[in-house]
């Protein structure tokens, strides 16, 4: 049997031919190996997917505390932090789902620090921080980063900023959804099917009602009520079972699980014809073979590729015959990079048979070794931290990392890693309990269970089909280089107006301004450059040929919120971490008060008749004049008001001396003193033709002057104002057209990431307030290894003796990620 091994770069093509075996090739289509070699680079140079990961200072939180992190976006096939996107969203999500804070981020070089400050009265459970770019929501919720975070809650102080009397109250766990209920168990034949004669492995994972994996054992059986295999979960509830099945035979799997379920579970139907693959490892190898199951004994040609985030490492082609173990090929693990194997079996014709994953561990990654400069430190002491970044052959090279330094009563239980989530996580659709799990050691029964999730966890950043038939996935969203109000413009007919004109006005100045054309279905997008303070501008529309009858929809800013279930919290309070959180909070806010922040107030009882909101536009707003006459027009209660169409019509016949002239597609406005109005449309200077797109019926009210000067953003305008506020205002979420062809939104302004707060100490200053920083002791999210691979970090202990664990992550610059660990000692008789 012969086979043929092409090794091949990302864009570069078919490469060297190596024969390792005895038949000669037989293909159906010899351009196949390269077609889908293009195919591979094609993607990852189209839609060039992007990871996202956040480093937080810890992994358990009591409410009061700030959640500090700093984001890292990543290129998905290199994780070199050069990805087209430099604007990142994070949210965070409640144990209800309900978004409690987001931040909008400027990333530099792929990076930004941030912080969610937890409110003191935070509901106790799991809260969820998600992380996304404008480009990754076209790949989908799947691929963004999302992490699970346990926030626990402690006895609130009293008004006065003391905490009661007595000992904090340390809340049990709350009691876990109940493992007694049936399981939620599948089966995952090893390459996609079980086939007749042919011996293979069948994974499994049981899920229980929370969601997480549920330990489980069982057997398989017949139709008659035989065993055939006997199985048993291990981590996680996933484990494998060896099988042979027979054509025409039902198998079901009938399970006990520990708190005494019985339940039965079908198997997935046995295919009498068909193709296995099974995938082993060696210390230097990835074994893989083929089996097949026919019709005829004549050999079939196939095609087997292995590629790593789009890196093709091997493609190899030859014929197959009738039996088992017809192919076997030893790849070596220097032809991948760390990460997903994914290994593909085609037809002669480029038809998708078998898929399998696996992961290839080189042990390459950035080393970051990080060694506090004492064994030990009394309080209040110079810590000076020695970093050293590494490449697997001990050369040293520049990295960008982020420094925690923790009670190593919280440390220990992190469930994530920069490692985990960018070699793994994120490369995986759906959530994976504990990715930090599969990196913790190399022991066989690790190395086992992360073959097991490999077997059973979906991976589909492309399907084989349209790919080799060039069919790129579509991008619905753009990659930001700034913030966007992107859209789609529809005729009446909700078909695309293909070549829209859309014009894009800020508030502030109505010079500037932005004119593009719409694609061919429609979409559009405006890079705003974000400022201070959040920016609000106008889109109008036209058609191609000039006419108004169209509707805009704005994208929504931020992705929709998840589904499923939230997972209880995960592990049990530490009464001590607790307690320490609490004095460290109130001791925080008698040295160092913070109004704007989490305020406590006594309990107050309010009666009396709610009184309902004037004005319900966010953009209303009073208009300076002086002097002059000032009109306000509740122009929703108009009777009458469904007559009009544009506003300019209800202005012309409902507001005396005003003059509405249209000629030639221009429009003239003119007031009792013959002179223009300036008009401002939800506090936006805008046109009058804009204004002339405002349906009537859509306006909440507007505020009218016509004498006098008026100041508006330091300009007199001695013709008036004509400022129109629209029932919905905006919000720069999807919005239902509020004009026939004009809509208004918000531009929301970088979030400035606070300073973590590390007290310098010399002489002076020790004798000050009481430092109860326990929980976080130190933070920084910008270190920088230099060309040495040499950083130092010095920051000073505070008043509790204590264990600390120092957890450093971050990237190299080849894109190897990597984490170091230490341990600070805090005693007292130092």
């Amino acid at each position: 049997m012969s086979e043929s091994l092409l090794s091949s770069r990302r864009a570069l093509g078919l490469a060297a031919l190596v024969v390792t075996s005895a038949v000669a090739f037989r293909s159906a289509d010899a351009d196949l190996p390269q077609r889908v070699v293009n195919a591979v680079s094609r993607f990852y140079a189209t839609a060039t997917p992007e990871k996202a990961y956040l480093h937080f200072d810890k992994p358990v939180y009591v409410g009061g505390e700030t959640i500090w992190f700093k984001a890292y976006v990543v290129d998905a096939a290199t994780h070199r932090p050069d990805s087209l996107s430099r604007v990142l969203y994070v949210d965070l999500l409640g144990p209800d789902k309900q978004v409690l804070s987001r931040r909008t981020l400027r990333l530099n070089q792929g990076t930004a620090a941030g912080d969610l400050a937890l409110p003191d009265a935070a509901a106790e459970g799991t809260y969820t921080v998600r992380a996304y770019t404008n480009w990754m929501r076209n790949a989908g919720p799947d691929y963004f980063f999302v992490q699970h975070l346990p926030v626990w809650q402690h006895q609130v102080p009293t008004a006065a900023g003391q905490p009661a009397q007595g000992k904090t109250k340390s809340r049990p766990a709350p009691a876990a959804p109940t493992r007694g209920a049936r399981p939620d168990l599948q089966f995952f034949p090893e390459g996609g099917n079980l086939v007749a004669q042919l011996p293979g492995v069948v994974a499994f994972k049981a899920v229980g009602p929370d969601g997480r994996g549920m330990d489980v054992e069982g057997t398989v059986e017949d139709q008659q009520g035989r065993v055939v295999a006997r199985f048993k979960s291990g981590h996680a509830g996933m484990g494998v079972l060896r099988l042979r099945p027979e054509s025409g035979v039902q198998y079901v799997a009938r399970l006990q699980t520990p708190a005494g379920v019985a339940a039965t579970y079908p198997l997935p139907a046995v295919q009498p014809t068909g193709y296995g693959m099974m995938v082993t490892q060696t210390p230097d190898q990835v074994v893989v073979g083929v089996s097949r199951q026919g019709t005829t004994e004549a050999p079939e040609s196939v095609l087997l590729v292995a590629h790593v985030r789009g890196e093709v490492a091997y493609v190899g082609q030859t014929t197959v015959g009738n039996g088992t173990n017809d192919f076997l090929t030893r790849i070596p693990k220097t032809k991948f990079p760390s990460g997903i194997v994914h290994v593909t079996l085609f037809d002669g014709a480029g038809t998708a048979l078998c898929e399998r994953l696996a992961f290839v561990n080189r042990q390459d990654g950035l080393q970051v070794h990080v060694k506090p400069d004492k064994s030990a430190y009394g309080p209040r002491s110079q810590v000076n931290l020695n970093i050293e970044t590494r490449n697997a052959a001990g050369q040293p090279v520049p990295a960008q990392l982020s420094v925690a330094v923790v009670s190593a009563a919280v440390q220990a239980q992190a469930r994530n890693t920069i490692q985990a989530q960018l070699l793994l996580a994120a490369d995986l659709a759906g959530t994976i309990e504990d990715p930090a799990y599969y990196f913790r050691d190399n022991r066989p029964q690790t190395v086992q269970a992360l073959d097991e999730l490999l077997l059973t966890q979906g991976w589909r950043r492309f399907v084989w089909k349209p790919l080799l038939a060039g069919q790129l996935p579509a991008a619905t969203y753009a990659p930001e280089v700034n913030p966007q109000v992107s859209g789609r413009v529809s005729r009446t007919n909700k078909k695309p107006a293909s070549e829209a004109v859309l014009t894009l006005i800020k508030a502030g100045s109505s010079r500037d301004v932005a004119v593009l054309n719409a694609d061919a279905l429609g979409r559009f997008a405006f890079g705003v450059e974000a400022s201070a303070d959040t920016t609000r501008v106008a889109v109008q529309a036209r058609a191609a040929d000039g006419s108004k009858a169209v509707d805009i929809r704005l994208d929504e800013r931020w992705a929709p919120l998840p589904a499923g279930l939230v997972p209880p919290l995960w592990a049990p309070p530490v009464a001590s971490y607790v307690q320490r959180s609490q004095r460290e909070q109130v001791v925080e806010r008698q040295v160092n008060p913070d109004s704007t922040r989490r305020i406590l107030l006594n309990n107050v009882t309010i009666k009396g008749k709610r009184e309902q909101p004037k004005e319900t536009n966010p953009f209303r707003r009073d208009l300076p004049y002086s002097p002059g006459l000032l009109r306000k027009y509740d122009v929703q209660h108009m009777d009458g008001v469904g007559a009009y169409g544009s506003i300019l019509d209800l202005i012309q016949n409902r507001m005396p001396g005003w003059t509405v002239h249209r000629e030639r597609g221009e429009v003239w406005v003119v007031n009792t003193r013959g002179l223009s109005p300036y008009f401002m449309l939800d506090g936006i200077p805008v046109d009058v033709k804009v204004v002339d797109g405002v349906q009537a019926v859509n306006v909440e009210s507007m505020d009218i002057t016509t004498s006098g000067t008026v100041p508006v953003y330091g300009m007199a305008r001695r013709g008036g104002v004509v400022s129109i506020f629209s029932k919905t205002g905006s919000s720069g979420s999807t919005l239902a057209p509020v004009y026939a062809n004009v809509v208004t939104a918000r531009v929301p302004a970088y979030y400035q990431a606070r300073e973590f707060y590390a007290p310098r100490y010399d002489a002076a200053a020790l004798k000050a307030a009481p430092d109860y920083r326990t929980t976080t002791l130190y933070w920084t999210p910008q270190v920088q290894t230099d060309a040495t691979g040499r950083a130092q970090v010095t920051f000073y202990t505070a008043d509790q003796a204590d264990e600390f664990r120092i957890n450093a992550e971050g990237l190299g610059h080849n894109g190897q990620p990597g984490l170091g660990n230490a341990t600070l000692l805090v005693q007292r008789d130092k």
